[in-house]
């Protein structure tokens, strides 16, 4: 009988080390469906700054559009130099048209170091420019 007794205090042991490993294990899988599934591709968000620039007069017009991870939101752009605007996403894209004579220099800098400058000159011609 003696040597029965360590076997049923082995198996009892054992039993309780697997739902103690299994508890934590059941609770993070808890924990992360009531979260929610995070987006595989979730880009983290950057702080963008948008700089227009040129000699006083200076007139344009076009769309910025920032890409925000979710989707995408238009940035309608028209005035006069200089107009600088800060936002936040995953990237921005430009495309600007000079509305008067001179020159329009536009710079796209982001708070990770990437940058990006075009420069147009004379009535109608136009800027495409991008950050990621």
């Amino acid at each position: 009988d003696r040597g029965r007794l360590p076997r049923l205090r082995c198996r009892a042991t054992r039993a309780a080390a697997m739902t103690t490993r299994t508890l934590p294990t059941a609770a993070v899988f808890l924990a992360l469906t009531m979260v929610g599934p995070m987006p595989l591709n979730a880009a983290p968000q950057t702080e963008y700054t948008l700089d227009i620039t040129g000699p006083a007069g200076t007139t344009f017009t076009g769309t910025c559009v920032l890409s925000t991870g979710g989707g995408t939101e238009d940035l309608p752009l028209s005035g006069s130099v200089p107009l600088r605007r800060q936002v936040s996403g995953t990237g921005i894209s430009c495309d600007l048209m000079l509305q008067s004579d001179g020159t329009l220099l536009v710079e796209i800098s982001s708070a990770t170091g990437n940058s990006s400058r075009s420069r147009t000159t004379g009535r109608g011609s136009s800027v495409r420019i991008s950050v990621e």
